[in-house]
C-alpha cells in the first residue's frame, strides 16, 4: 500500500511539474492583455491557484528603496469563480494605495498571497493570488515567468509603436519631398511664362512676331 501511494504521490508531481511546464511555455507567445488572461485561466487553476488579481503600475521607472509607492495603478485583470471579471481595455486606474479599487475587493474568509512583478530593476506591477489548496503553487517562479512575458510583451508593443511611428514620418517626408518637387517646377513654370510673356512685350518681341506673320 505504501509503495502504490508513494506512485500515486510521484504521478501528481510528474503531472504538476508538466502544467509548470506548459504554463511557462504559454506565456512566451502572448501579445496583449485579453490572451494573457485566457493563458492565466487555462494554467493557473490546474496549478492550484482558483483567483488572481493582476495590476500593472503606470510608471514603470527603476524603483528606490524608500520612494512613495507608484500611482496610479490599474487592475487589468482578475479572476475569480472560474472566469475572467469585466474590466476596461486599459484597465481599472485606481490609487495603489488601496490595493485594489473598491468595486474589486478581495473576497473575505480566503488566504492570499501577493507578489511583486518585476524585470530586474524595473517594476511592472503586483499580482496578487488566492492561496492554493490542493496542491504547492510556486508563487515565486510563476510570479517570475509571468514578469518576464509581460515586459517582454511591452518591449515588443512599444518597438512596434515606435515602427509606426517612424514610418509615419518617413511617409509624412515623402508626401513633403513630393510637394516641394512640384512647387519648384510650378514655380520654375512660372519664370518660363513670365520670361516668355516678357519677350512678347518687348519690342523686339513685336517685330519678331510681326515678321512671323510676313513670312
Amino acid at each position: 500500500y505504501a509503495q502504490h501511494a508513494q506512485g500515486i504521490q510521484g504521478n501528481r508531481r510528474a503531472a504538476f511539474a508538466t502544467r509548470q511546464s506548459r504554463f511557462d511555455d504559454s506565456l512566451r507567445f502572448f501579445l496583449g492583455l485579453d490572451q494573457l488572461g485566457q493563458v492565466l485561466a487555462r494554467h493557473l487553476p490546474g496549478l492550484g491557484i482558483a483567483a488572481w488579481y493582476l495590476v500593472l503600475y503606470d510608471d514603470n521607472r527603476p524603483y528606490t528603496f524608500g520612494e512613495p509607492l507608484r500611482t496610479p495603478s490599474r487592475l487589468v485583470l482578475a479572476h475569480q469563480d472560474g472566469e475572467n471579471l469585466p474590466l476596461p481595455a486599459d484597465g481599472l486606474p485606481f490609487d495603489t494605495r488601496n490595493l485594489l479599487p473598491a468595486t474589486h475587493a478581495l473576497p473575505a474568509g480566503r488566504a492570499w498571497v501577493l507578489q511583486a512583478l518585476h524585470f530586474e530593476d524595473i517594476q511592472l506591477g503586483y499580482i496578487i493570488y488566492q492561496a492554493g489548496t490542493d496542491c504547492d503553487p510556486d508563487y515565486e517562479a510563476y510570479t517570475g515567468h509571468l514578469s518576464k512575458a509581460l515586459h517582454g510583451n511591452r518591449v515588443v508593443l512599444e518597438s512596434t509603436a515606435r515602427a509606426s511611428q517612424l514610418q509615419q514620418s518617413l511617409d509624412h517626408l515623402h508626401a513633403t519631398q513630393e510637394q516641394l518637387i512640384n512647387s519648384e517646377k510650378m514655380a520654375a513654370l512660372g519664370s518660363l511664362i513670365r520670361g516668355l510673356s516678357h519677350e512678347m512685350n518687348s519690342p523686339t518681341g513685336t517685330v519678331i512676331t510681326a515678321s512671323s506673320f510676313q513670312a
